[in-house]
């Protein structure tokens, strides 16, 4: 009888969170020795993000913020970390997400999702889908917010030149067509060279590269020659600019369009520019049936650690961590963009969660040292790209194995 009322008393307090609206009914986290443990990277950064806001919800909660400064420094792996700080909710730093979610350090979301009738149509639906993705259908954890790139483009320059941004989901071809019209301010990216865009290319369009067991590199096939060689007609017409960080040669009106990121969002509106601007989703490789962007990040996942007394109790207040008072989004955007869709700004949201994330690959270094040279050779000689790949491919492998 006494865990009846329990779960009624959670199912009440969820409703209250969702509804808005407060009243006095009683939740285990408002009793008065009620205690919870929350992993995050330290209490200082914790009270920097939500101040008092969780004291607010339940003044008479008593709760410990658990460091995880030895998890991210290192010195502990997620097992050992887990086991020795026993957390009940916890923001999994996003370099170990799909580590915790293997070693089953945090529960499987889906069954308290459905019982609490927990609404996942209310974050963007490629978020959703890049969850289920890390967890092998499953919702593990959410992360409050994510960062990454979008296009932002210069109405005017464009109009200037006959030109329009095309609707809908761009391609990388139209993409860079548009900027072959501006030699020296078409594009700004914040990748080196043309050899990363390439490369960026093809991870957005769910192309292998290589593989370690064994030492095998894909680099001479006929889709990736093709993103290559187009990555090395920016060098011939001088319409990309390489290695741009920041906004503030879109702002100036320098270039027709930019790859900018969510932190340079705050300076772009905060510009009163003298034209009109708009954004689109990162560029989609043509023909290709995969919508995804790898430079789409999550800063943390929140998640309910399979360490909690309480499973119940520690999702209600994993709830209380991702609704909208909790990730009400700021100027500049310090912690990414909210994946919820009614706390995001429009229209930057929209275009960066156009696509769907996907996990960027770390090359080793030999892949920038040999590709910046073979794209060099590709602007010279597009005519010999398969040669020229297969060289690189030998080189490539030759040192993997080493």
């Amino acid at each position: 009888m006494k865990r009846v009322v329990w779960c009624i008393a959670i199912l009440t307090t969820i409703a209250i969170l969702v509804s808005g609206c407060k009243n006095d009914s009683v939740s285990p986290l408002s009793e008065n020795d009620a205690a919870v443990k929350i992993g995050y990277y330290s209490e200082e950064l914790y009270v920097e993000r939500y101040g008092d806001k969780l004291e607010q919800a339940y003044p008479n909660l008593t709760y410990s913020v658990i460091p995880t400064v030895e998890l991210m420094s290192g010195k502990q792996d997620p097992r050992t970390w887990a086991e020795e700080n026993q957390v009940d909710i916890m923001y999994v730093p996003g370099a170990y997400i799909s580590d915790f979610i293997a070693s089953d350090l945090i529960i499987n979301l889906d069954a308290l999702i459905k019982m609490h009738k927990f609404d996942l149509t209310s974050y963007y639906p490629g978020v959703i889908r890049y969850l289920r993705t890390l967890g092998q259908g499953s919702v593990y954890a959410i992360p409050p917010s994510m960062t990454g790139n979008v296009l932002v483009y210069n109405k005017q320059m464009l109009e200037e030149q006959g030109l329009a941004f095309p609707d809908g989901l761009p391609t990388w071809e139209q993409v860079l067509e548009l900027a072959s019209s501006f030699p020296g301010h078409g594009l700004d990216v914040p990748w080196a060279s043309a050899d990363r865009l390439a490369l960026k290319m093809g991870e957005g369009s769910g192309l292998a590269l290589y593989k370690q067991d064994p030492v095998e590199v894909n680099i001479a096939s006929k889709e990736w020659q093709s993103l290559w060689l187009t990555a090395a007609k920016t060098l011939q017409s001088k319409s990309v600019t390489y290695g741009v960080l920041g906004v503030e040669r879109f702002l100036s009106g320098k270039c027709a369009m930019a790859v900018i990121s969510s932190r340079d969002y705050d300076a772009l509106i905060k510009g009163k520019l003298p034209f009109d601007y708009g954004f689109s989703s990162m560029p989609a490789a043509q023909g290709s049936s995969v919508q995804r962007v790898a430079d789409m990040e999550a800063d943390g996942y929140l998640a309910v650690a399979a360490s909690t007394r309480s499973t119940e109790a520690a999702f209600e207040l994993l709830q209380l961590f991702l609704s909208p008072a909790f990730n009400e989004w700021g100027s500049p955007l310090d912690y990414g963009v909210p994946t919820l869709q009614a706390g995001s700004p429009e229209p930057f949201a929209n275009a960066l969660y156009a696509l769907e994330p996907t996990k960027s690959v770390e090359l080793p270094e030999p892949f920038y040292k040999y590709g910046a040279e073979a794209m060099q050779q590709l602007a010279e000689k597009p005519g010999e790209a398969e040669s020229i790949l297969q060289k690189l491919e030998l080189e490539l492998e030759a040192e993997l194995r080493k």
